[in-house]
């Protein structure tokens, strides 16, 4: 992902740390697995950090998921993937 990459670049050059955030919160129902898709991009780019907003699909907030246990199930794979990844 161009976007990432050039991200990666800059903190590289401004000697910080390079973290993504993968958005896990107004998720509509049925677009899931979105978060899943595009966390997967994030971890294949290897940032210094990855964070994931908001805990368990902002359950009970007015910003939540419309089904936050599978959204946050989708992030959860993410998180398995990156694990997987540092693992390598």
């Amino acid at each position: 992902m161009p976007l990432i990459r050039e991200m990666a670049a800059l903190c590289h050059t401004a000697g910080k740390v390079h973290h993504e955030w993968i958005e896990c919160w107004r998720v509509k129902a049925g677009k899931e697995p979105r978060i899943r898709e595009y966390g997967e991009s994030v971890v294949r780019e290897r940032p210094d950090a990855l964070y994931i907003w908001a805990w368990e699909g902002q359950i009970g907030m007015k910003e939540s998921c419309e089904d936050p246990a599978r959204a946050w199930a989708e992030a959860c794979r993410v998180l398995a993937a990156a694990k997987a990844e540092e693992d390598i």
